[in-house]
């Protein structure tokens, strides 16, 4: 609710006190003439004895009408500011609602922005983290030892036990042959 609002809310209320207060002090002052005249009748004559009837019947048809019209005053007053109050209740409903749903707007389009953010970002390290594989890989070939002149003498140190083992191996199989050939015949 706007303060504009409110302090009219107040400024009526002060109004309508201040109004009950005059008819309050009005009729205080009616009922103390009325006692005046009470007193005025009980000793005066039946002409100002009947003058003061009349007189006090009038003052009690003012009062009585004073105090309906006050009495309307105050319900109207009272319906007028109990239509702002659920209007203003309505607004400020209204002007929740609406921030409320700003404010949803706001944190959804944020929350899209930061996850936009986080996607682009973790693209970038993907790419970053694949050139680093690439040149660890390339690096790596770079530092590997030459296997050709390993493998050279590998296979040449295969050549020569082989030949060792063929120069041991041949007497002996042709002299197992030979026993073969003569235990078969």
């Amino acid at each position: 609710m706007s303060e504009a609002r409110l302090a009219k809310i107040e400024e009526d209320i002060k109004v309508l006190v201040a109004g009950q207060e005059d008819l309050r002090a009005d009729v205080t002052d009616l009922k103390a003439g009325q006692a005046d005249l009470r007193r005025e009748m009980l000793s005066g004559d039946a002409g100002l004895r009947h003058e003061m009837q009349s007189g006090f019947a009038e003052l009690r048809q003012e009062v009585q009408s004073g105090d309906a019209e006050l009495r309307h005053e105050m319900q109207s007053g009272f319906a007028a500011l109990r239509q702002e109050m659920q209007s203003g209740h309505a607004e400020l409903r209204q002007e929740m609602q609406s921030g409320h749903a700003e404010l949803r707007q706001e944190m959804q389009s944020g929350h899209a922005e930061l996850r936009q953010e986080m996607q682009s970002g973790h693209a970038d390290l993907r790419h970053e983290m694949r050139l680093l594989h690439e040149d660890t890989i390339s690096n790596i070939k770079a530092l590997a030892p030459d296997f050709g002149p390993i493998r050279r003498e590998f296979t040449q140190a295969d050549a020569q036990l082989r030949e060792d083992i063929e120069r041991r191996l041949d007497p002996l199989e042709a002299f197992a042959r030979a026993r073969l050939d003569v235990d078969v015949r």
